[in-house]
């Protein structure tokens, strides 16, 4: 038997479902039934998306998706400003071969943009 996937507004919508039919004096395993669903699947359900109105259960899974994303673009920026932070203190010297071998090589180029891109003025 194939599994279903259900979206986090057809999830809260099953949710409602089952409590109505609770309220109406049926019980769990015959709603979970009509609903099509196991009992492990409700429990999770009910504690993820418990409350949950349909467009607030949607909200929160982009929510949730857009989460990571962040996390990761935070990280970034604070490792720029603290290589930012050691360059402006100071604290940061280039390896002297590398450098002194592509200076010397603008400088033997003869270009015409040569304190340009050296970033002199």
């Amino acid at each position: 038997m194939a599994k279903k996937r259900f979206g986090p507004e057809q999830v809260a919508t099953k949710l409602r479902r089952i409590e109505v039919l609770m309220g109406e004096g049926g019980s769990l395993q015959q709603a979970l039934r009509e609903a099509g669903i196991t009992d492990a699947t409700y429990y999770r359900w009910r504690k993820e998306y418990g409350g949950l109105k349909g467009n607030q259960a949607k909200w929160l899974k982009e929510l949730e998706r857009e989460s990571p994303r962040l996390k990761k673009l935070v990280a970034e920026l604070s490792r720029e400003k603290a290589i930012l932070k050691d360059v402006a203190e100071g604290n940061f010297q280039a390896p002297s071969d590398v450098g002194g071998r592509w200076i010397t090589r603008l400088a033997s180029t003869g270009s015409r943009n040569a304190q340009r891109d050296l970033g002199e003025p």
